[in-house]
C-alpha cells in the first residue's frame, strides 16, 4: 500500500503534516508565503493550507494537488531556502517579498516587516 508511514514509538515532530507535503513534491518544494510567515514566527499568520513553491518547470505539468497545499511556481535558489526543524522555507527576505508581492494580508506583512524597519530617533 502506497502512502508515508511513522513508527508508532517514535515521538511525533512538530511539523509533521508539513513534512507530508513536502515529500509530495519529491523534497523539491519550499514552503513559502504565509506558511514561510507562520514557520519563522514573524506574524499571528495562521494559513488555512501549506504554502508550498515548487520549481518553474513543474507550472507545466498536471498535478493532483493534495487539498491543503497551495503551489506557487518559482526557482529558489539555495541562498533563499532555509530549514525550521524538519521542513525547508524560503529564508526571510525571500518570504517578506513572497507575500508583499503576492498581495498577502496587509496587518500581517506590516507585522512581519515591523522587526526590520529602523527606529528612527527622537
Amino acid at each position: 500500500m502506497r502512502g508515508i508511514y511513522r513508527i508508532v514509538d517514535f515521538p511525533a515532530g512538530e511539523h509533521d503534516d508539513l513534512v507530508v507535503a513536502w515529500l509530495w513534491t519529491g523534497q523539491q518544494g519550499v514552503f513559502s508565503h504565509a506558511t514561510a510567515l507562520l514557520l519563522h514566527e514573524l506574524s499571528d499568520a495562521l494559513p488555512a493550507r501549506a504554502h508550498v513553491t515548487v520549481p518553474e518547470t513543474w507550472r507545466r505539468r498536471r498535478l493532483r494537488v493534495p487539498s491543503g497545499v497551495v503551489l506557487h511556481f518559482a526557482d529558489i535558489e539555495p541562498s533563499q531556502r532555509s530549514w525550521v526543524g524538519s521542513v525547508p522555507v524560503t529564508s526571510v527576505v525571500r518570504t517578506l517579498i513572497d507575500c508583499a508581492n503576492s498581495h498577502a494580508a496587509p496587518d500581517l506583512v506590516n507585522q512581519a516587516y515591523q522587526p526590520y524597519i529602523p527606529h528612527i530617533a527622537r
